[in-house]
């Protein structure tokens, strides 16, 4: 007897589409390589910045590029270009506020599309989400 398949997310939400995910995806890979470029010359830079950053930025660079590679993986195979989407203001200035708050709206925003990928379609949107999500920064000296 064959599986049955949802037609609906169990969350109620409206289901990810495949064009939707192209778009999604794309935007997360291109938001994260950009967040791990920008981290690595904070780290690496000569401004500045106290060591406890630097250790903090060099961490989540290669954090960052990790989750780049999550989101490249999840762009679906198909010949559909990614729509024009919300574009994030990553931060020029090594400044971890401004970053956090970045952060922190790059996490809303995958948890709301692992709200709406459908875990029997697929399966990997949702890993990659909770991926993402589960790997919180670490904390440096009061700065």
């Amino acid at each position: 007897m064959a599986r049955r398949v949802p037609l609906v997310n169990p969350s109620g939400a409206e289901p990810l589409g495949i064009v939707e995910l192209v778009t999604a995806a794309t935007h997360l890979e291109a938001t994260f390589g950009r967040l791990a470029r920008r981290l690595g010359a904070w780290a690496t830079g000569d401004d500045d910045v106290p060591d406890d950053l630097r250790r903090l930025f060099a961490t989540m660079s290669h954090r960052h590029t990790w989750h780049a590679e999550l989101w490249r993986n999840r762009i679906p195979a198909i010949p559909v270009e990614a729509a024009p989407g919300d574009t994030v203001d990553v931060p020029v200035d090594p400044d971890l506020d401004r970053y956090r708050s970045v952060v922190a709206d790059l996490e809303r925003w995958i948890a709301a599309l692992a709200e709406r990928s459908d875990p029997d379609l697929d399966p990997a949107t949702g890993w990659a989400a909770r991926l993402t999500l589960a790997t919180p920064d670490p904390s440096p000296g009061d700065h």
